[in-house]
């Protein structure tokens, strides 16, 4: 019973990071397109 209590909290982790991961690449995607957006208004 620990063992596949062990597993779970790890798999948990490793969901939680990658979510996490997604999320910050989410973030950088979204801060790009706005600077871009701006470059392009401010170019104009």
């Amino acid at each position: 019973m620990k063992i596949i209590k062990f597993v779970f909290i790890e798999d948990s982790h490793r969901f939680k990071k990658e979510v996490h991961n997604v999320q910050d690449l989410f973030k950088e995607e979204a801060i790009k397109a706005i600077k871009e957006q701006s470059y392009g208004v401010s170019c104009r």
